[in-house]
């Protein structure tokens, strides 16, 4: 985290290792979840999204991308660049192919908070951060 003293860097800042690393998340008792940060700040994200939207780029410069294509697509660049790995009870071994078909059933809340989570800010600071900023 960048501490130059501007304070747009200290509120809004995060650690670049955990952002690319990613953090464990819990979800209830029986699940974790190994997640990246959902920006430039994460090295894995960025090549994702580059590889993930080449076959669209011509949809998305018109603005005529389709919404089933458009959640497609942010689910593959999710698998991979943000979902890093899964671990609990009951939890199939992590792979692309695994992680595709849990963010892609339909009304999915894994998606939901996946997505959510790994663009929050908050997910990717340290604890010593979070305590410099008084949260």
């Amino acid at each position: 985290m960048t501490t130059n003293g501007d304070i747009f860097d200290q509120v809004f800042g995060i650690n670049e290792d955990l952002a690319t690393n990613g953090v464990w998340v819990k979800f209830g008792t029986k699940l974790e979840v190994l997640i990246g940060f959902q920006g430039e700040a994460n090295k894995n994200f960025v090549k994702a999204v580059e590889l993930e939207t080449t076959p669209f780029k011509r949809d998305i410069e018109q603005g005529t991308l389709d919404n089933d294509d458009g959640k497609l697509m942010l689910c593959r660049i999710l698998a991979r660049g943000v979902v890093y790995d899964w671990k609990g009870e009951g939890v199939p071994p992590f792979s692309f192919d695994a992680c595709m078909k849990q963010l892609t059933k339909k009304g999915s809340l894994f998606f939901q908070e996946v997505n959510e989570l790994s663009k929050r800010l908050a997910t990717f600071k340290k604890k010593e951060d979070e305590a410099d900023l008084g949260n």
